[in-house]
């Protein structure tokens, strides 16, 4: 479970970085599906902090019973904002 949590908090920071944005500073509403939510609450939560400590985007974290592939275990989903530019 934690090597698939730290590879979707990668792979969200190379997608938004790739559009130009910063990366998690920008994500202000993110989504968490979970086979066995239990697992991976904590570890998703100290993700988080890791990334980015003062700045708390809006989670929703869902438990299922399973994903898409039968070896997925977690599935992250975030919407972000691109910052004002300053002049």
């Amino acid at each position: 479970m934690k090597s698939q949590i730290d590879l979707a908090f990668a792979n969200v920071d190379r997608v938004l970085q790739s559009h130009g944005l910063r990366g998690w500073e920008d994500v202000y509403l993110w989504r968490s599906y979970a086979v066995g939510m239990d697992e991976a609450m904590q570890y998703l939560a100290q993700k988080m902090r890791e990334r980015v400590p003062a700045h708390r985007p809006v989670w929703t974290a869902l438990s299922v019973p399973r994903l898409g592939l039968e070896k997925m275990l977690i599935e992250i989903e975030v919407e972000a904002f691109t910052p004002p530019k300053r002049e």
